[in-house]
This record gives structure tokens, sequence and C-alpha cells, in this order.
């Protein structure tokens, strides 16, 4: 049945918390899900239907077909293979359009916003450039992407390049695996691929094109003047090299 929060008492008021639907308190739990805040018309009711937080129970997938998806792994992996030698942030950039152009695109019905981030609606992408860890628990479930070989080969690459490899020197060994167990603190965000690296598209659209330019070159003034300045001191201006020649690309 659903579950309802406690009444509290706070500054001598009582705050409840009832259900936006009053009659799933007593839906039985075999049929919750398909209860829970009645959607408003037939097309969210099928939208609803095959929400992928839906076939999800105590870490399992209820529905045992679901798998993890090959596709995104395989094509960024090719890109990041492909464009060694550049600057990191171009890299990116070029893995993501890399994965926009040969992707599958997954139409469905009573979408309007389309398309979908694995080869098949019934899969989920892996991301093996955020966390190994993450992708290898799935590698030794029966959700492992397929060929499962070619998925292991993909993610052995990424090991020494992924976000996780990344930050790991940062932390002494001893907390790293005190952290790795998930018993006496939660384990940290970088070993479990849920966060996220999508740039912050927002400013972007606010701002526009053309004020990214903009900051550009203004990044690149800035480098420029600090790179002349006198008495020279390499330890400190020869850092800008880099950052010069990535703000100009």
């Amino acid at each position: 049945m659903a579950m309802v929060a406690q009444s509290i008492n706070y500054k001598g008021r009582t705050i409840d918390f009832p259900l936006e639907n009053p009659e799933e308190i007593n839906v039985p739990d075999e049929i919750l899900h398909e209860n829970l805040c009645k959607p408003t018309t037939e097309r969210t009711r099928r939208l609803k239907a095959r929400c992928r937080w839906k076939h999800a129970s105590a870490g399992e997938f209820i529905d045992k077909e679901v798998r993890a998806g090959i596709e995104r792994m395989r094509l960024v992996t090719e890109s990041h293979k492909a464009t060694a030698g550049k600057p990191e942030v171009i890299r990116r950039a070029l893995g993501l359009a890399h994965l926009l152009n040969n992707s599958t695109l997954v139409l469905q019905d009573d979408e309007l916003i389309i398309g979908y981030h694995a080869e098949d609606p019934e899969m989920f992408p892996l991301y093996p450039e955020l966390a190994y860890m993450a992708v290898q628990d799935y590698l030794m479930t029966d959700y492992a992407p397929q060929p499962k070989d070619e998925a292991q080969e993909i993610l052995d690459y990424w090991k020494p390049f992924s976000i996780q490899a990344k930050c790991e020197p940062y932390f002494d060994p001893i907390d790293l695996t005190r952290m790795y167990q998930v018993s006496t603190m939660e384990g940290p965000m970088f070993a479990s691929g849920y966060n996220s690296i999508v740039p912050p598209y927002e400013t972007v659209l606010e701002d526009g094109l053309l004020k990214r330019i903009e900051l550009a070159k203004e990044k690149l003034a800035n480098a420029q003047a600090e790179m002349e300045k006198t008495p020279w001191d390499a330890t400190k201006q020869l850092s800008w090299i880099p950052k010069i020649d990535l703000w100009k690309q």
C-alpha cells in the first residue's frame, strides 16, 4: 500500500502530508506502480507505463529483458582513440559530435521530445569515461552489454582515462578502500557513475554563442598580457601556453 509520511508538529501547527490521490492508500502493493499519481491523459498513461524507473526494484530490473547497450560505449571509444593528442575539452566535444552523428535514432509513439541515449528503448547506456567500477558491476550481471568481450575491452581501455582514474590520486589509498566498501562512509560520486559531465548549456542559451566567443577573446587578451609581464617567471607564465592554445580553438 502507498506509504504516507507521519504528521509533524511545528511551532504549534500540525503539518500533514496527504497523498495527491487519496485512493492510492488502498491500492495493493503488486499494482501500486500502475496507480501512483494517476496520469492525466491516456497519452501520459502510456508514457508512464514505459518509464525506466518503473522497471527497477531492490537494485534489479523487474523486466528481465532489459540490457545495457554497447553502442554508446563503442562510439565514445572510437572518437577518443581517433582524437589522441588534442586538448581534452576538444576531445569531449568531438566525442559528443561522433555520438550524435552515428548513434541509432530511436523514435517512439507519443513523444514530444524524441530520441534516446541507447540503441534500443529496452536498453540503458553505460559511461566508461566516468567510472570504470560502475561499468564493471554491470559486466558481472545478466544485464551486461553484448558482445560482453568487446564491452570488457572497452572498459579496460578507459580505466586510465576515466574521471574516476583522474580523481583517485587525490585520495589516500586507505581512505579510497573505505569509501569503495560503502560501509563507514558514502562512496565517492566519481566511482558511482551518477555524476554528470554535461556542460552548462543553459548559460550558452542565455548568453548566446557570440558572448562565448567574446569571453574567449577576453581570456586570450588577459593571457597574452600575463605572458608579456616582466620580469618573466617561467614557473607561472608557461602555464598560460596550453590555455591559449585551448581558447584559440
